[in-house]
């Protein structure tokens, strides 16, 4: 084990005092809740709320079926070169995921659910 003299030096660079840490947060998100907080010069503030659980469906077609009948919000939530999670945000608070690889369902493009991504995202129906 190294001598914590050796280890710990004084600091030698200047201290530049026109910048300053403005505030500082965290999020964590434990045992269905999700709690944050935030420290400012102001003072210190948190929240703690439940976290919807996420439902996973098996395709790309079953979020589908739940964004026709239902409706919500779609967003890409995760993206790897060859999978896709699309996350359905239901107006009664429900949140269901699936995984899609498009290159393999390309029917997918064709969706309802995937439509309703780009127009909101990208700014119309391609």
């Amino acid at each position: 084990m190294a001598d914590l003299a050796q280890v710990v030096q004084p600091c030698t660079t200047p201290i530049n005092l026109s910048r300053r840490l403005v505030a500082v947060g965290s999020i964590t998100r434990r045992d269905g809740r999700t709690t944050t907080v935030r420290a400012t010069e102001a003072g210190v503030t948190g929240t703690i709320t439940p976290t919807a659980p996420t439902d996973k469906v098996w395709s790309i077609r079953e979020l589908d079926h739940l964004f026709q009948t239902h409706g919500g919000t779609v967003t890409v939530t995760a993206a790897t070169a060859t999978t896709v999670t699309l996350t359905l945000t239901a107006p009664n608070g429900r949140v269901v995921s699936t995984d899609w690889d498009p290159a393999a369902e390309l029917h997918g493009l064709r969706l309802p659910v995937y439509r309703a991504y780009i127009k909101r995202h990208c700014g119309g129906a391609r």
